[in-house]
């Protein structure tokens, strides 16, 4: 690679400063890139600027010095597009050429006359636009193609952050046009919006909102109506405004360049106003000086709201490092931002609840809030209804007492979160449980029946553990049989299983794993089984050893007749 003369750098800046100071531009590199420049673009990424027309230059400290891409073929170049700093695209009226190692080697993928170039959200996922309407798309870094008709003329096409494809296509009678969307990936198209002037050279995406879309109608060969525009989508092409225009019968005055930054959107024009800029999403602009860019280029970059670079029609690149002698400071920090910032504070509830909502707002490239969750000392207090990114409702229920103290946990997708305050009051009680009667079976006796017995739970407060399990234990456990169960009360059945006085307990485990118990008491009569066999012995030594039978009677009590 060839550096550009730092010489020649330093010696055309002090010629022409006097003619651009007021405008705060200067000369960088004088006739870089040759006087033929009715094509020709420009593009900042990922910390190089690559500008061209019939050769291809880089520059690595924002335009200060120039280097020539020697191996770069020698067409007429119409669009510049990187990823990043090392895998590019450059497309010419003679085919598109790729390099993946900072513009070191290139090789020829497409072969067609091409208008525009662009990567969507990964370096793998390519787009090249034909003058004829035709996309070429590749999903595998520029190894395999595939193409869709786009349109019937066409300059340009925007990406969105949302991966949808725009293109603008001028129609082949009338000199009007359209937009369309394709939403697979540049497989299929789908023709949507207004009618509106057909000759515009460059559609571009708002960085942050993918449906906001921004078009440059210079009319500079194909007028409609000689008045050129500037116009603005809000619904992604499907209507357009015009926020800016100019009539053309004396002269040309847009001339269909146009980048954008994070927070600004530049227009060229073929006039002594230079560079367009808008800082309000394309609502209004504002000159800011620079050079007259030639018509239908692409001679146009920012690297930043303050340092923009343009060429002139004679190929000499300008720069300015202030916008134009209108400096913008530096922006607000991205934040995403909790309305209202904490929830319940002022609140205080007994036994009842109330149900609060904080509805979630993020400035533009503020990372996007996701799963949320609660967290603290009193979470338990409160409990998660809805979210859907956008909002999160909470409930505050009386599950404890005394001054509450809580966070909603608000994860991000940059990895880190962020919280809002969950507080309020409760006077509610814990659960008090009482059981009716006190004690069951006390002043029963079984003798061969059984007896069943309820017992009636009930509970006073608002919050506090729940019955969870119910079991019988002690020493005579086995004389009692639990029937029927809910939340209200308990059917136990006494069983002549011993005999005597019974002692035991139906035990109550709760949800927080405590216990409570209820005496299980009463007496049994029953005598416990008793067999005898008559006669007591069979088979007496005197008997003979030949063949004998007998009977064996098995006698028990009265009340059960069965045999074990």
């Amino acid at each position: 690679m060839k550096a550009f003369s730092r010489r020649i750098r330093l010696v055309f800046p002090l010629l022409l400063l006097a003619a651009s100071a007021s405008a705060q531009w200067s000369v960088v590199a004088p006739k870089l890139l040759g006087i033929d420049t009715e094509y020709g673009a420009m593009q900042f990424r990922d910390g190089v600027v690559w500008a061209g027309c019939s050769n291809l230059w880089s520059s690595k400290d924002s335009g200060m010095t120039w280097q020539e891409i020697n191996n770069f073929s020698q067409d007429m170049i119409t669009d510049i597009a990187f990823y990043d700093k090392v895998t590019g695209l450059v497309c010419t009226l003679k085919g598109v050429f790729l390099t993946k190692d900072g513009g070191k080697n290139w090789s020829r993928v497409l072969n067609d006359e091409f208008r525009k170039v662009s990567f969507n959200g990964s370096s793998k996922i390519m787009h090249a636009l034909t003058y004829l309407g035709i996309l070429w798309s590749s999903a595998d870094g520029g190894l395999n193609w595939y193409e869709s008709n786009a349109g019937s003329t066409t300059r340009s096409i925007a990406v969105a952050n949302d991966r949808n494809i725009y293109v603008m296509d001028q129609f082949q009678t009338g000199n009007f046009g359209g937009s369309s969307i394709s939403k697979d990936i540049g497989k299929s198209w789908s023709a949507h919006g207004q009618i509106i002037d057909g000759d515009c050279y460059t559609i571009s995406v708002d960085s942050c909102d993918p449906k906001r879309l921004y078009l440059v109608g210079e009319q500079a060969y194909n007028p409609t109506d000689e008045i050129a525009k500037l116009s603005l989508s809000l619904d992604g092409g499907v209507t357009w405004q015009t926020t800016a225009s100019h009539d053309i019968h004396s002269s040309f005055y847009y001339s269909g360049a146009m980048t954008t930054t994070k927070y600004g959107v530049f227009v060229g024009t073929l006039s002594k106003d230079g560079v367009l800029r808008s800082m309000d999403q394309g609502m209004t602009w504002k000159a800011i000086g620079g050079p007259a860019i030639s018509a239908d280029s692409r001679m146009i970059a920012a690297v930043d709201d303050n340092i923009i670079l343009a060429s002139d029609s004679a190929g000499t690149i300008w720069l300015t490092r202030n916008s134009g002698g209108d400096s913008l400071a530096a922006h607000p920090a991205d934040v995403v931002t909790f309305t209202p910032s904490s929830l319940f504070a002022t609140d205080t509830i007994h036994c009842d609840s109330i149900v609060g909502t904080v509805h979630i707002s993020r400035t533009c490239f503020a990372p996007y809030p996701g799963q949320v969750s609660i967290a603290g000392p009193d979470s338990s207090s409160f409990r998660l209804i809805s979210s859907n990114g956008d909002s999160a409702s909470i409930m505050l229920v009386p599950n404890s007492t005394g001054k509450l103290n809580a966070s909603l946990v608000v994860n991000l997708s940059n990895g880190k979160s962020d919280t809002v305050p969950l507080q309020g009051f409760s006077t509610a009680t814990p659960y008090k449980y009482s059981f009716t009667p006190a004690s069951l079976f006390k002043t029963d006796t079984v003798q061969c029946d059984s007896i069943p017995r309820s017992v009636r739970i009930s509970r006073t407060g608002c919050f506090g553990a729940n019955p969870k399990q119910l079991t019988i234990a002690g020493p005579d456990s086995a004389s009692f049989q639990i029937l029927y169960s809910d939340s209200d009360s308990v059917l136990v059945n006494l069983l002549p299983n011993s005999t005597g006085p019974l002692n035991a307990s139906l035990l109550i485990k709760l949800s927080d794993g405590t216990n409570d118990s209820l005496s299980l008491l009463g007496y049994c009569k029953t005598a416990i089984w008793d067999y005898s066999f008559a006669p007591a012995n069979l088979f007496s030594k005197l008997d003979s050893p030949y063949l004998l039978t007998t009977t064996l009677i098995f006698s028990a009590p009265s009340w059960d007749n069965t045999l074990i």
